[in-house]
């Protein structure tokens, strides 16, 4: 299984993510090609956290896994984002990522998608 966890930046995805084993982070990988380059190097289940904010570079991801896929969408609104920021990042910045992103769905592969809308909220869409 692959499990992309994505979400604007300082939605929660590296907290998120600390309750898995192993997890792989964007920010340390570098590009989407150098995560499709992994991909086809690990056999066995991949959880990766990071913006992953393209439709299209998600399905690239996908495609190369070839296998079951979940995302796992942090979704908050961009004034929490600012407020949450740490990395003295301009609320411009963040503003745009969240313009920018585009919301994961069933259409670009995806076997499962989870949707967190805070810490009481979660919406599964199932394929």
């Amino acid at each position: 299984m692959l499990t992309l966890i994505c979400g604007i930046p300082n939605a929660g995805k590296t907290t998120y993510s600390a309750r898995f084993n192993g997890v792989l982070h964007l920010d340390e990988i570098g590009s989407n090609e150098k995560v499709i380059n992994i991909i086809n190097q690990l056999k066995g289940d991949i959880i990766i956290e990071g913006y992953f904010g393209n439709a299209e570079g998600r399905k690239k991801i996908i495609s190369a896994y070839q296998g079951k896929a979940k995302c796992i969408f942090i979704d908050i609104p961009v004034e929490d984002s600012i407020k949450r920021e740490n990395r003295n990042r301009n609320a411009e910045i963040l503003r745009n990522a969240a313009r920018f992103f585009e919301t994961p769905n069933l259409d670009e592969g995806w076997d499962e998608i989870i949707i967190l809308r805070g810490a009481d909220n979660a919406e599964c869409i199932n394929r």
